[in-house]
């Protein structure tokens, strides 16, 4: 049964897009350079496996597991990522603009020099990642609720940041970062330049080194 999900899963990656699959196990496979362009995958698994070079733009990921994987030179932009786990993954040289990763977690990920620029970081963690030199201008890095004002008036804190606690963050820059209100259905998220006190406040991070 386990050899034929297998055989399922690689004719699907094979088939011409779009293509979907839920629970594939493709850990520690090579897949340098496959296209996985507006897939749809649920719950598989991808640990340590090769995807440099992949291309997985308008992909939609959900509860995928990344945890060691090379995803360097890979291309995520425009990819949906939610509560997948790259955690101690490789990303240098990743195109990932314009993603969304709400709920990931990054936790020990290897992102020198990666443009996170306008990438959805909702609820996402990057404790003791490498983040040095990375950029980070027009993501959104922390969320209030609608009625965050409220809250502060009463001592209940609404606002979350991306956790930062031991990330490397020397020349990180930060400055341009987004933090988003929740708004309205109708009208969308309500975002506004992040300042340097709520980041370093939220994210449990001195941000010592970063560009603020």
């Amino acid at each position: 049964m386990k050899h034929f999900a297998m055989l399922l899963c690689l004719l699907v990656l094979g088939a011409a897009t779009p293509h979907a699959c839920i629970g594939c196990n493709f850990q520690g496979s090579d897949l340098h350079g496959a296209d996985f362009r507006n897939a749809r995958y649920v719950g598989s698994n991808f640990e340590r496996t090769n995807l440099r070079d992949a291309r997985f733009g308008g992909a939609e990921l959900v509860g995928c597991d990344f945890r060691h994987a090379d995803l360097r030179g890979a291309d995520l932009s425009t990819a949906t990522l939610t509560g997948c786990n790259l955690s101690g993954a490789l990303l240098g040289g990743a195109r990932i603009d314009g993603m969304k990763a709400i709920g990931a977690r990054f936790d020990d990920a290897h992102a020198r020099g990666v443009r996170f620029r306008d990438v959805n970081l909702t609820g996402a963690s990057f404790m003791r990642a490498n983040l040095t030199d990375a950029n980070f201008a027009g993501a959104v890095v922390c969320w209030q609720s609608d009625r965050w004002r409220e809250a502060s008036d009463r001592g209940d804190d609404r606002i979350g940041c991306i956790d930062l606690a031991g990330a490397r963050v020397q020349r990180a820059n930060f400055r341009g970062a987004l933090i988003c209100s929740g708004g309205r259905v109708a009208t969308g998220p309500s975002c506004v330049p992040v300042d340097a006190r709520t980041l370093r406040r939220y994210s449990r991070s001195t941000l010592q080194g970063a560009i603020l």
